[in-house]
């Protein structure tokens, strides 16, 4: 009697309730899935599709306007001005580096060649055979072994299928709140991934080039004086300029308004606009209009 009543009364009940819920807090944009109504037979155990629509019937993104774009930007340098201040730091150190002002330029040509071959992350049968065997494909110190699987899931968090699912999804400013980084060297170390990033943000360090068009060069610029650190930062030249490769990653606003703010000195920001990056690998490609 009771598995019949929960099956026929309050089962149904709460799947009601829970849909409800999901068209009021708009969750569809999150891209959030109602397993217990579409059931495993539609979704993977990542709670992704088993299968994709036909184009022409997937919802087409919603194209983000110019005027949209430098909105975000002033409400991005009005916050980290006010942090900076707030910190009692310099809030001129900003560099932005946008298209011609006339709008002629429709897309800046990448000027190099391709890098990855293949699928460049590995698909979810080759992800599978590489975690149950990860002493074959993570470097361990011997003080690292007992530690292999959790180092194996820093190195490699993700598959291609997943990442190609979660790149698909239309980026959507106001609702995520997050904005995309470029970083190199360090930054992107599987041993130490930058700070601040939500498991599935991790998942997408996606490798990128900075074109040779936006003007500028790696060089030993750097030095914290307190510290003592010398490092690879960015110059700004005429002439001689090189495609810089990096990987692009998303952050939390408020969190990467933070990082700029308060914890990182002696830096200056530079605010790049969108068309001067490049995918190495055509297949890993950030949603369009993120600015």
């Amino acid at each position: 009697w009771f598995w019949g009543a929960f099956n026929g009364y309050l089962q149904p009940l709460g799947s009601f309730v829970n849909a409800i819920v999901f068209v009021i807090n708009k969750e569809y944009k999150m891209k959030l899935r109602l397993r217990e109504i579409l059931s495993p037979i539609l979704l993977h155990d990542d709670n992704n599709f088993r299968f994709r629509l036909p184009k022409a019937l997937r919802k087409q993104p919603r194209v983000i306007t110019q005027q949209e774009k430098d909105e975000r930007l002033e409400e991005w340098i009005e916050t980290w001005r006010r942090k900076r201040l707030a910190a009692g730091r310099d809030d001129k150190s900003i560099t932005i580096k946008t298209k011609d002002k006339g709008g002629k330029i429709v897309g800046i040509p990448f000027l190099g060649e391709p890098v990855f071959l293949g699928t460049c992350f590995p698909t979810r049968d080759e992800w599978l055979y590489m975690r149950d065997h990860y002493d074959q494909y993570i470097p361990l110190k011997p003080w690292e072994k007992p530690y292999g699987p959790e180092k194996f899931l820093q190195w490699y968090p993700s598959y291609r299928e997943e990442i190609v699912s979660l790149l698909s999804e239309p980026y959507d400013f106001e609702v995520r709140r997050e904005v995309w980084m470029f970083g190199y060297g360090s930054l992107i170390s599987p041993d130490c991934p930058p700070a601040g990033l939500t498991a599935t943000q991790k998942k997408l360090i996606i490798p990128y080039w900075l074109k040779k068009q936006a003007g500028y060069r790696r060089v030993w610029n750097y030095r914290h004086g307190s510290v003592g650190i010398n490092a690879f930062g960015l110059e700004k030249v005429d002439a001689g300029s090189t495609n810089i490769a990096g990987c692009l990653y998303k952050m939390d606003y408020e969190k990467a308004s933070d990082l700029f703010s308060f914890r990182e000195e002696g830096y200056e920001l530079l605010l790049v606009d969108e068309e001067f990056f490049e995918p190495m690998h055509p297949d890993y490609e950030v949603p369009k209009g993120i600015g």
